[in-house]
């Protein structure tokens, strides 16, 4: 068995300027200033390894966390013709979290069976304040909100394994529960001082899913270059939601594969895959919340209904022996049910779900060794992924893209292992590009440009330990938000 204990801390600092245009074309420039720290994060983890009779093994792991975040906002804001304003922000959370998870795989028959079980737990407590200060006489203004969670999951799952000559077969079902108890609080603070609580509809509830799983696998080579497997099953589920608004629906869902791997030759291989797979759900968007630094807020939509999808991924991997290796890949994907920002009444918007979209994109990876070269010991690992989608947007009924969806990426890292030491160093650049993200009321896009670099010098045996010493961002690039808001909707 190994036992770990580990605590981890974290902070960061920056500092911006930000410009706000009002329809008549004046500017509030804020200066700010933000801090953000996740400290205090004592986690305990074991696992066991159990050697059982014959030929049967099991294995146990439990681990426990209690975690501490922090974030503060320090701003000045100036236009012309208002009075200058402090505007602060504070966010903190606290909570903990555990998980247990084992297996045990014996003989049973003329196969093998292996039985796993899952128990997850997390609460926390979460404080958002967002307060004004004027510089002239007025009183300070502000709100505030809590929120109080509890999160649970456990599952149950058995596989059985049986092989005949060259034909795997493989049968498994599932049972998962899953829950959520979620209450929210909206405070608003008065010219005396004190705060008053504001009705917040649908910010109290209770999600609860039962979620059930049976799948059966086969897979064989077809030729000695040539292998396929197919998987087929259906998952039914059924969603509950208690307290305001609150129904209980249940899906039938059919679920699977298709795969083929064909060895074209000793140093490339292309596998392709056809499968319809199931989302999940994020619970928290049955229920009503609101961002304050932000200043959005989405209505609770108990009438959520899990994605589901076609999806095709075509892989071609070559080896290049000494060089290293590549794999080209391209994929696309049929989306029902994508979930996205959607209106619940002339003025309401809530996460919902459209009726479909579609994704599609190459990606090119690759790892290239320069021992070769003379170079010993340096290795370059690189990717590059563009990727397209389309969805009609809820309100105006033309084609955009998905929200927030990634657009491109790409990265470059080098690491080099001096030879005959114990020194290694290295860099990495990399580069992102996300679409908009779509509300009803504003669009917005977060980005850093041009490029994201760090550096960093390793030592791997330093009294048995590995201790690396890096910096980032090394070629100063910057953090962007551009948001455009509406008086009213995007069609206004």
């Amino acid at each position: 068995y190994t036992f770990g204990l580990e605590n981890q801390a974290s902070h960061s600092g920056a500092g911006g300027d930000t410009l706000i245009f009002d329809p008549a074309g004046a500017v509030i420039e804020e200066r700010f200033d933000v801090w953000t720290g996740e400290f205090n994060q004592p986690r305990a983890s074991a696992r066991f390894v159990f050697d059982g009779p014959g030929d049967a093994v099991g294995n146990l792991k439990a681990a426990v966390r209690d975690f501490r975040y922090r974030f503060a906002e320090d701003g000045t804001r100036v236009a012309p013709a208002l009075p200058d304003r402090e505007r602060d922000v504070r966010d903190r959370e606290d909570g903990w979290d555990y998980e247990v998870g084992g297996d045990y795989e014996f003989a049973f028959g003329p196969g093998r069976l292996k039985l796993i079980g899952l128990d997850r737990f997390s609460t926390s407590t979460y404080e958002s304040a967002v307060t004004v200060d004027y510089a002239d006489s007025r009183p300070r203004t502000g709100d505030r909100i809590l929120m109080d969670s509890e999160e649970a999951e456990r599952i149950a799952r058995a596989e059985y394994s049986l092989k005949r000559g060259d034909t795997d077969w493989q049968a498994s079902a599932e049972a998962a529960f899953n829950s959520l108890d979620s209450e929210t609080r909206l405070f608003a603070l008065q010219p005396s001082g004190a705060e008053t609580e504001i009705a917040f509809p649908g910010g109290v509830a209770r999600v609860e899913e039962d979620r059930y799983e049976v799948m059966g696998s086969w897979g064989r080579p077809l030729t000695p270059a040539l292998s396929a497997r197919i998987s087929a099953g259906g998952e039914y589920s059924e969603i509950t939601q208690v307290g305001a608004g609150g129904l209980s629906r249940s899906f039938w869902r059919p679920k699977g594969q298709a795969d083929a791997t064909w060895q074209v030759s000793p140093a490339t291989r292309l596998n392709l895959r056809l499968a319809r797979r199931l989302g999940q759900l994020n619970f928290g968007g049955f229920l009503a919340s609101v961002s304050l630094n932000n200043g959005t807020s989405n209505t609770g939509n108990p009438n959520l209904v899990p994605p589901q999808s076609w999806e095709f991924e075509g892989e071609l991997n070559r080896n290049h022996g000494a060089w290293g290796n590549s794999t080209l890949r391209v994929y696309g994907a049929l989306v029902e049910d994508i979930v996205d920002i959607i209106p619940t009444s002339a003025t309401g918007e809530s996460i919902g779900n459209l009726d479909e979209a579609t994704r599609f994109g190459v990606e090119f990876r690759a790892t290239t060794n320069l021992d070769p070269m003379g170079w010993r010991g340096v290795r370059l690992d690189s990717r590059l992924q563009l990727q397209r989608s389309q969805v009609e947007d809820p309100l105006t009924g033309q084609d955009r893209e998905i929200s927030g969806s990634l657009k491109r990426f790409a990265s470059l890292s080098l690491r080099h292992d001096v030879p005959e030491t114990d020194w290694a160093w290295g860099a990495s650049l990399s580069h992102q590009k996300n679409a908009q993200v779509y509300r009803l009321t504003e669009l917005s896009r977060q980005f850093e440009f041009p490029i994201f670099g760090s550096l960093f010098v390793e030592h791997k045996d330093f009294h048995g330990l590995t201790l690396r010493a890096s910096v980032a961002n090394v070629f100063s690039g910057e953090s962007y938000f551009f948001r455009t808001r509406y008086a009213g909707r995007r069609t206004d």
